[in-house]
């Protein structure tokens, strides 16, 4: 049997729940990284969408999926001006936000905490400055010196509220291998190349997630 284009898309349309369905069986009964303790852990993420011809990025999505279900529960379609911010995401109390880099931005933790509601996001030194206990800056590449291939550490931190006053939290390090950094510096490079853009550069052998007021 033959299918027009029009009938694979009515079709697709039409499939929400097997599609969730298969999600599910690929994903099987893992368990979740983050201990929710039965509260809601949603991930944020963007991606962009260029019409027939297009010679560039024309629209961006930006979605948010429950990690429970696998169901987005929120989208919004902007143009490729519409930045990738927590600010656009309607934050619950007690959920458990996460994402990747772009999302770690003092701003972007402020707004989550102000639901009453907490962040795992991938550490970017630039954007989101960590401190100690004693408010001085932090040298993370010092603190994962010493660490071993595997090993897990966590240091107590804060970053600066922009409104003043600081946000408590926590850095969360996991060692990788020579041969999985290899491996995520070429998919950077990858998705780089994509996006016409330079390559983010991994802080050696090491994973960084930045965790804030866990309960």
């Amino acid at each position: 049997m033959k299918l027009s284009k029009v009938a694979v898309f009515k079709r697709l349309r039409a499939s929400e729940e097997w599609l969730r369905w298969l999600a599910e069986q690929q994903r099987g009964r893992q368990r979740l990284a983050v201990e929710s303790q039965g509260r809601p852990v949603r991930a944020v993420d963007a991606t962009t969408v260029s019409e027939p011809g297009s010679t560039g990025t024309d629209w961006r999505v930006h979605y948010v999926v429950n990690l429970a279900n696998l169901q987005c529960d929120f989208f919004e379609l902007t143009g490729v001006e519409g930045g990738e911010t927590l600010r656009r995401i309607p934050i619950r109390a007690g959920d458990i936000m996460m994402g990747d880099r772009i999302y770690s931005t003092p701003v972007g933790v402020a707004h989550v905490k102000a639901a009453q509601a907490d962040i795992v996001v991938r550490l970017n030194r630039q954007s989101l400055p960590i401190f100690d206990a004693g408010e001085n800056p932090l040298n993370v590449l010092r603190l994962f010196r010493k660490m071993k291939v595997g090993q897990i550490q966590q240091w107590t931190t804060r970053v600066k509220h922009p409104a003043g006053g600081w946000v408590p939290g926590r850095l969360l390090a996991l060692k990788r291998s020579a041969e999985a950094t290899r491996l995520a510096r070429r998919r950077l490079e990858i998705n780089a190349s994509k996006k016409q853009k330079e390559a983010v550069q991994s802080p050696g052998r090491r994973l960084t997630t930045f965790l804030f007021g866990q309960r």
